[in-house]
């Protein structure tokens, strides 16, 4: 692989308002280091971050940019007070997987984590390596005041389609034996669904919960998937090099980008769901009608408001209005300060409810955003077949 060194000026970026991880997702900031991966996943959106540096998007696997200051910047950056009183998750892997294995050189990312530990930042990581064995001991002093939470991209259980879309990546039952491993040594782990698949992530959820039980993770997300068109071509040829007379674009749909088909998505997040009730393993995923996850684990407990939350407000005063002042005493002053500001950007964003089915929200804006859950059968539905698994 090829190794370009770089230095940066800044290492932490807090996560935009109106990207869908703000919603969804507990971490409000992320840190990259690497920019490129190994693993080299035919179907990663981040292959696009290669241009950032002038070099075409499809060297992604080969070349690792790696930003050489990295740990004295993260130093500064902790000891500047906008930092220093950052009281969120910090994510590790959203651009490149930060256990790659170039890590096993470098080491850049036991460092980093050795510092956040010092200055007790919670911090989420999500990796499909098995090189995070080798800080196990680190993770799991972290994870005894709830500094981490370690999540493991699992998409399916073929391992020939895996060795095919995934290259260089560890197979997926080497994935679940290190999350076994972890979770014996107290460390709070989840599988990260992502992306969902065309057909193969459906006919692999059953067992991906059961094996995730068996293994002690905490709970369950599926993510959805999403590339450009060049993108796409390169991962089409990837599946059918093994399985030649599977036509996956039957499943997806084209528009802006190439994503999964929203009825064929659907029919992965309800059979979670089923999954999620049938071992009993928590479940969430970018449609909160299908979660049975209250994130109460791991660094998770460091997280701001995210779309679940607000649900679980409405539901307990269905048939009333609501306004943002109700909330904020519901949850009382336990939280610091930027836990409502993100309370109230998200409570007057008329786009926060989007895609909820079977719940009738009214709001206007006579004093603020107001809301009612109208009190009717369909909401009864779904807090009696949705909610109470886990959550009620």
């Amino acid at each position: 692989m090829n190794e370009i060194y770089t230095t940066c000026k800044s290492l932490l970026y807090k996560v935009k308002q109106s990207v869908v991880p703000f919603k969804f997702y507990p971490h409000r900031a992320t840190l990259n280091y690497y920019t490129g991966c190994k693993f080299g996943c035919k179907y990663c959106y981040a292959w696009f971050s290669m241009k950032n540096y002038n070099i075409d998007s499809k060297c992604f696997p080969e070349t690792c940019i790696i930003k050489s200051n990295a740990v004295e910047v993260l130093k500064e950056e902790l000891n500047k007070k906008t930092w220093h009183n950052y009281p969120g998750i910090i994510q590790f892997g959203n651009l490149q997987d930060v256990y790659q294995p170039i890590e096993n050189k470098l080491k850049f990312t036991r460092t980093i984590l050795e510092l956040l530990y010092q200055n007790q930042k919670p911090c989420g990581i999500l990796t499909k390596s098995t090189l995070i064995n080798n800080d196990i001991d680190l993770l799991s002093e972290m994870a005894k005041k709830n500094l981490v939470q370690v999540d493991m991209s699992i998409a399916c259980l073929d391992e020939k389609l895996q060795k095919s879309i995934e290259p260089h990546a560890p197979v997926y039952s080497a994935r679940f034996k290190i999350l076994k491993k972890m979770s014996e040594r107290g460390i709070s782990t989840g599988i990260f669904i992502d992306p969902a698949l065309p057909i193969f992530t459906l006919d692999a959820i059953d067992d991906i919960f059961k094996m995730g039980k068996e293994c002690g993770v905490k709970y369950i997300f599926l993510g959805g998937i999403h590339m450009r068109y060049w993108k796409y071509k390169i991962f089409q040829e990837a599946v059918n090099k093994v399985y030649p007379n599977i036509n996956i674009s039957n499943y997806m749909d084209f528009k802006q980008q190439v994503c999964l088909n929203i009825n064929h998505y659907y029919e992965i997040i309800k059979k979670s769901f089923s999954c999620s009730i049938k071992y009993q393993l928590p479940f969430a995923s970018t449609d909160p009608q299908y979660t049975t996850c209250n994130f109460n684990f791991g660094s998770f407990h460091f997280r701001h408001p995210l779309i679940y939350d607000y649900l679980d407000f409405l539901i307990k005063y269905r048939g009333k209005y609501v306004h943002l002042e109700d909330l904020i005493l519901y949850l009382g002053a336990r939280y610091e300060k930027t836990f409502y500001t993100s309370l109230d950007w998200f409570w007057n964003n008329k786009k926060l409810f989007d895609n909820i089915q079977f719940l009738n929200i009214n709001s206007d804006d006579d004093r603020g955003v107001k809301y009612r859950l109208n009190d009717d059968y369909k909401l009864n539905e779904y807090i009696t077949k949705i909610k109470s698994p886990f959550k009620l």
